[in-house]
């Protein structure tokens, strides 16, 4: 899709039976290994529901997901996303105490 002067809608049409949500994009990450599973874990910031990948065990529970940060957001007045940005797994900066992403080099 091209950005175009004064163009204020975009319809996308799917033939191929292969939906996904436009508001929570798939990360792009692959499937960590043959076992993991895709569930749903809600944020305990904001309660939005995010897919990720995760280990369950026999009876179906979440024994680990590879979660990192809520997908969740507010839409405001403008317009414009205000993003949770919770961290499920994060690094703490040891000066000032910010969750940083666990792939971050530098704190």
């Amino acid at each position: 899709m091209r950005l175009y002067e004064g163009k204020k809608d975009c319809l996308v049409m799917e033939f191929a039976g292969n939906c996904y949500d436009l508001f929570q994009p798939e990360l792009g990450d692959p499937k960590p290994n043959s076992e993991s599973e895709m569930v749903t874990i809600p944020c305990p910031a904001c309660q939005f529901n995010n897919n990720f990948w995760a280990k369950v065990d026999d009876n179906g529970f979440v024994v680990e997901h590879y979660g990192r940060q809520c997908q969740g957001y507010k839409k405001l007045e403008d317009g414009s996303r205000d993003i949770c940005g919770y961290r499920f797994r994060a690094k703490i900066c040891e000066l000032c105490g910010e969750a940083n992403d666990i792939a971050s080099t530098t704190l």
